[in-house]
């Protein structure tokens, strides 16, 4: 038991000395006592005919008591702007020009295009397939007869833009709307569309995505900074196609016009001092036409590149595909070292001789047919052969959306730049030699020939035909 009490006296006597210490420390060494602590909290005498706050403010001190008293009348008190970044634009003359509603159209087949397009549903239509990014809001617009390449892409961009923010767009995901008549998603999508009247649909004229694609491409203009860094110079390498990637260097400052689109791209060791001059000669190029109104003025910075950009470029790499994390397989068999050997050019003349006499044949319908001749006999091979009687042969000319027929006169010669369907109708004469009297049936093979320069259309339209 004594030893219980000699604890709580211990730890009472410390207590106490931290109380003197922390009266000392902070109150200071004179206000040491409680009759000093009481003459510092008894009130502070007024003047004659005035009344003391400190009974009606209990627990503050004067000075806090005469701070909650004090008004300020803020309407006078100019704030400094601060150096923001549209401050730097406008000051630098080459202000951007961007919008809240962005419709994009997705257009194409062998080199998709993702342009810009007026915010109007006048502009939808049902062949194509189209994104409409808002602030908080992300569509994708598939029109009934879009192609499953042109969905595709759609997809594609909205990864982009929901993992990157584009845009300023904070929308997580696509609304992905199909084009059904009187749906609610279709109706509440038109709220951020421009529409002359209740009763417009969507388009339904179709245009060559081939045609569509030459067009685009010969309109690109491309600029570049010239050496007093101050105007853009016009370089026809950079016009009239879609350029690769690798042509962007990071220490130069480019400018590209899209019609509707001006880009200023800016490399990541570009001249800084080159960039304001860039903006101010950028935002001449395009106050230079007779743009829209929904057209987009925008610096691009290296590296940064949004989805709208990066399509105008045929080779850019997928952003998304960077992210994933690859990882090796250390069970993986190891590959062979590579050995150099001395390679010595070929005889020419040597590859000109056949490796056989017998010419390559043609097996149709498990027979061999040779060179449209037959096949002969060799008795010290047991091969029994036959001969193959020509019954006709006829051409057709493919044409974008149709066929025709083609001039006897003509048979034999073809052009690379068309296409053509070729029916061969033979029979097959057992025996060796031709007959008084038909053997076999009658047999045809269709050829299709496509031109090296022929249009892609023309040879997807071969198949169909038949």
């Amino acid at each position: 038991q004594r030893k219980d009490v000699s604890k709580e006296y211990r730890a009472t006597t410390e207590m106490k000395e931290m109380t003197d210490d922390f009266i000392k420390d902070y109150l200071g060494p004179g206000l040491s006592k409680a009759a000093d602590l009481d003459r510092m909290s008894s009130p502070r005498p007024t003047p004659l005919g005035k009344k003391s706050s400190s009974s009606n403010n209990k627990g503050l001190a004067n000075e806090a008591v005469d701070a909650l008293k004090a008004t300020e009348d803020y309407t006078k008190v100019k704030l400094n702007k601060g150096h923001t970044q549209k401050a730097v634009k406008e000051v630098a003359g080459g202000r951007e020009q961007l919008h809240d509603t962005i419709l994009v159209q997705i257009k194409g087949k062998q080199s998709m295009q993702t342009r810009l397009v007026a915010p109007h549903f006048s502009a939808l239509n049902s062949y194509e397939s189209f994104l409409l990014i808002t602030p908080n809001t992300l569509y994708q617009f598939n029109g009934k007869h879009a192609s499953v390449l042109k969905k595709s892409k759609g997809t594609e961009l909205v990864t982009a833009i929901t993992i990157a923010k584009e845009f300023k767009c904070m929308a997580d995901k696509a609304t992905v709307l199909e084009q059904v008549r009187g749906s609610y998603l279709i109706r509440h999508f038109n709220k951020h569309l421009k529409i002359q009247n209740d009763s417009e649909e969507v388009s339904e004229k179709a245009v060559d995505d081939e045609e569509y694609e030459k067009e685009q491409n010969s309109a690109n203009i491309g600029y570049i900074l010239d050496e007093e860094k101050k105007n853009f110079t016009h370089v026809p390498e950079l016009s009239g196609k879609r350029l690769k990637q690798a042509r962007l260097k990071d220490s130069q400052i480019y400018c590209f016009d899209y019609g509707p689109e001006v880009y200023v791209w800016i490399g990541r060791s570009a001249d800084r001092g080159a960039r304001k001059n860039a903006m101010i000669a950028g935002r001449q190029i395009w106050d230079s036409k007779q743009r829209p109104s929904w057209g987009i003025f925008q610096r691009i910075a290296g590296g940064l590149e949004h989805s709208l950009f990066r399509e105008k470029f045929k080779d850019w790499p997928d952003v998304n595909a960077l992210h994933v994390l690859t990882v090796k397989n250390p069970c993986a068999p190891k590959k062979d070292k590579i050995t150099f050997v001395d390679m010595e050019p070929c005889d020419a003349e040597q590859m000109r001789i056949p490796l056989s006499e017998k010419p390559v044949g043609l097996v149709l319908e498990m027979t061999d047919v040779g060179r449209g001749d037959g096949l002969l006999t060799d008795l010290s091979q047991d091969i029994f052969g036959h001969d193959v009687e020509t019954r006709s042969v006829e051409m057709w000319r493919i044409t974008d959306n149709s066929y025709e027929e083609y001039p006897r006169e003509l048979y034999g010669e073809l052009y690379s730049g068309e296409s053509f369907i070729i029916r061969w109708a033979y029979r097959v004469m057992q025996g060796g030699k031709k007959q008084d009297h038909d053997t076999g049936r009658d047999r045809a093979a269709f050829f299709f020939w496509q031109g090296a320069d022929c249009t892609i259309k023309r040879r997807e339209n071969q198949p169909s035909l038949l």
